[in-house]
């Protein structure tokens, strides 16, 4: 009976895996992509709800998925953590593009009619997030908007010669900002 019980629950979860062979421990392409994306997200300052909401999956799920790389010797909070220091400029930039995303879901939501309470607290996360992160970078984002727009003018008026100057002083002020925001 007990070996009935094992052989049907061995084949059962061989269907839901989609697995012709029949062996059970084969992870499906999507869970490999899924935790590959939430290791991602992760390291950019994202949430683990906002994550499990973004793939379809519980946030359980994702506290599964780190934990189980945190046993094989990933640590996604060391890879949060690198990500947020070796590039602020790329940090600021995802924040500023999940508040946007954020912003676009919340303003449907409330138009539709539904509750809004999660992403409104999501929002304000991630402002604060941005507010404490752009603070301690000496509001590096400002900077490299100015930077943005003046090359954005040079552009439309300069000669090619005074372009490649233009990049060259640029490319240096750069990698002087990154030297100091990473210090």
């Amino acid at each position: 009976m007990l070996r009935a019980l094992r052989v049907r629950t061995a084949r059962s979860r061989a269907k839901r895996l989609h697995d012709p062979s029949g062996v059970c421990d084969v992870t499906p392409q999507a869970t490999v992509d899924q935790q590959r994306d939430a290791r991602s997200l992760y390291a950019q300052g994202i949430g683990v709800d906002e994550i499990a909401a973004h793939l379809g999956v519980s946030a359980r799920a994702v506290y599964r998925w780190r934990a189980r790389d945190a046993k094989a010797g990933a640590d996604w909070d060391k890879a949060r953590a690198a990500y947020r220091t070796e590039d602020p400029q790329s940090f600021l930039v995802t924040l500023r593009r999940v508040r946007f995303a954020i912003a676009q879901r919340l303003d449907s939501a409330a138009q539709a009619g539904e509750d809004v309470t999660a992403l409104a607290d999501a929002l304000l996360k991630v402002d604060q997030v941005r507010a404490r992160e752009s603070e301690r970078f000496g509001n590096l984002e400002v900077q490299l908007g100015v930077l943005g727009e003046m090359a954005e003018w040079a552009a439309t008026v300069a000669s090619a010669e005074d372009l490649a100057v233009y990049r060259r002083l640029v490319d240096e002020y750069l990698a002087d900002l990154k030297r100091r925001h990473t210090a």
